[in-house]
């Protein structure tokens, strides 16, 4: 493997742990020392997505486990633990992602 491509699979690999963080293109490519293409196309590569639809894929996965959890959390707490910036938002992407909304997913 590349070093560039290893550099880029270890920051997906630990993008889960800061998924509040408010991440862009640019700030996730200059976190690898990588050009937005650049950084782009090995995230492609990788992970078959383009950075943004994989950060909102990570997102929603940690927010379905969070409303699954027996720790009752509100609808705005998920969305904010998973970046989003506001429960709306958040609960139109999980209603698109999912096929339901956060509420029908906690029962």
């Amino acid at each position: 493997l590349s070093s560039t491509r290893r550099s880029v699979e270890m920051f997906l690999a630990g993008l889960n742990e800061h998924l509040n963080y408010p991440w862009t293109l640019d700030t996730m490519a200059k976190h690898c020392n990588l050009g937005r293409s650049r950084f782009s196309y090995y995230c492609k590569r990788i992970t078959n997505m383009t950075p943004a639809d994989y950060l909102v894929h990570c997102r929603i996965e940690k927010a379905k486990k969070l409303l699954k959890t027996k720790q009752k959390f509100t609808i705005s707490e998920v969305a904010y633990k998973c970046g989003f910036e506001t429960s709306q938002y958040f609960s139109t992407v999980f209603k698109k992602k999912t096929g339901e909304s956060p509420r029908q997913h906690t029962l």
